[in-house]
């Protein structure tokens, strides 16, 4: 994701929108080969970059009601669980084709010694 940088605004524009549709592309592939933690911090480095390096919101942008609920919400919430929200969203970003590992009981099976 290292040249994502020197794209144009238009191109982040497009992979920011793969990145959260989850579609298979190389940029997408490799936000969901991230650990939870590294994607959340890809978003806040292009937050930090927002206007600068980082294409930024379109002028006049005006979210909706929903959106504005969702942020109060959000804001209204500790620390810890503000990070957790946005942890989990990030993580449910993103491409992989990783399935997780069955566990013993959803394969129907038990521990032995």
């Amino acid at each position: 994701m290292g040249d994502f940088y020197q794209l144009s605004h238009e191109e982040q524009l497009a992979v920011m929108r793969q990145i959260v549709n989850g579609e298979d592309s190389e940029y997408s592939r490799a936000y969901g080969a991230l650990k939870e933690n590294n994607q959340l911090m890809v978003w806040f480095a292009w937050a930090q970059g927002m206007g600068d390096t980082v294409v930024d919101m379109p002028q006049g942008y005006k979210a909706t009601q929903p959106i504005k609920d969702a942020l109060s919400q959000i804001e209204g919430l500790d620390f810890d669980e503000q990070i957790s929200v946005l942890r989990t969203v990030a993580s449910n970003m993103g491409y992989t084709d990783i399935q997780p590992i069955s566990s013993q009981a959803e394969m129907g099976k038990t521990a032995s010694l």
